[in-house]
């Protein structure tokens, strides 16, 4: 909900009932798919957080009248560097497209980055605004287990026209 807004609000803020919608669109994705009770226990895999990411950005391009896109920012097949996700990532803040990530382990939580600074990356979150330092993420599956590990095909950037 929170990449949508940023990515929707250049054009137009979201009404109060338009992200009632949005985040009822959400509920009934993960109920449709039996997943409503153990993604508020367990949390999401990365395929269901890919079904219900597409039908919210759906159902945001059905109520905004705009052409509203989940990009992936890496291919499948690709790993990157820790240095060039991050500048990746950059790229697309650069250009107006907030990006979410999923901060996998510790955390088991999708988030957005919305904005940076030379040495750290803000979290667009529901709760609070966050700064993380870059160094202490990474996108190399060998560091499974640290904080803040990222995995490459959860990057994707929203993209509105």
């Amino acid at each position: 909900m929170n990449a949508l807004r940023l990515v929707i609000h250049p054009f137009r803020p979201l009404r109060r009932t338009e992200l009632t919608a949005l985040f009822n669109r959400g509920l009934t994705s993960l109920s449709q798919s039996r997943r409503l009770q153990r993604s508020l226990i367990d949390g999401i895999t990365q395929r269901v957080w890919q079904r219900l990411c597409d039908d919210m950005v759906f159902e945001a391009a059905v109520i905004t009248g705009l052409e509203i896109f989940a990009s992936p920012v890496f291919e499948t097949a690709n790993k990157p560097t820790d240095r060039d996700a991050m500048r990746a990532i950059r790229h697309n803040l650069r250009n107006g497209w907030p990006v979410l990530i999923a901060l996998m382990d510790s955390y088991n939580h999708t988030t957005v980055v919305s904005s940076y600074s030379r040495t750290r990356i803000n979290l667009f979150d529901s709760s609070e605004h966050c700064w993380v330092w870059v160094r202490s993420i990474s996108f190399d599956p060998a560091r499974i287990g640290d904080p803040h590990f990222v995995p490459a095909a959860s990057v994707v950037a929203l993209l509105a026209y």
